[in-house]
């Protein structure tokens, strides 16, 4: 068994009241490390250092794994655009008031869903008497309106817009398309 300096960790005589090399006072029996303890020592280092690089091969790619899985399924990370995995489709209530002939007023009378914005909401414009798809003018302001959808929103569909103009007697149908699942959120047939 050898006796080791608790400064500089060099092997010194057992005997030895300063150490040889740095000239620091060895305690006659605390603070002396003997050879069995430097092993017992380092033992406790290996064991560390293998749980270090368990925890950096196997753990932390774990973690990556599920934080990138939980991200893209959508249980966190909304940026306020709604989530594509969307299943259901809103529903929307409508009333048309077509009084005057170059004009229709479709009214949203109630909705199935708050927090829907208008922006993921396409329409397509039918004269059903031709069987005929309208032209809403490709411009989203020229029919839609903004923000959120509610009841008491309108749609109007005006002759400066569209193309070909409303024909007085001619039925008509709009139909609403959510954007995120392509579902139908509402019809309505009227007479110009």
């Amino acid at each position: 068994m050898s006796r080791y300096c608790p400064s500089c960790g060099r092997a010194v005589p057992m005997d030895a009241k300063f150490c040889p090399y740095c000239e620091k006072a060895i305690p006659s029996h605390g603070g002396m490390i003997v050879e069995d303890e430097r092993k017992e020592d380092k033992s406790n280092k290996v064991v560390l250092i293998v749980l270090i690089v368990v925890a950096l091969v196997v753990i932390v790619p774990i973690a990556i794994a599920a934080t990138v899985y939980v991200y893209v399924s959508g249980m966190i990370g909304s940026s306020g655009i709604p989530d594509s995995g969307f299943t259901s489709t809103p529903l929307v209530s409508l009333t048309a008031d077509a009084t005057n002939s170059s004009k229709c007023i479709i009214t949203v009378s109630s909705v199935s869903e708050s927090d829907i914005y208008w922006s993921f909401v396409t329409a397509m414009l039918y004269d059903v008497s031709t069987g005929s798809e309208i032209d809403l003018g490709g411009s989203y302001s020229t029919w839609r309106p903004s923000g959120y959808i509610s009841a008491g929103d309108q749609i109007i569909l005006d002759d400066a817009y569209i193309e070909p103009d409303f024909v007085d007697d001619d039925q008509y149908r709009l139909i609403l398309t959510y954007g995120l699942t392509d579902g139908t959120m509402g019809t309505i047939t009227w007479t110009q």
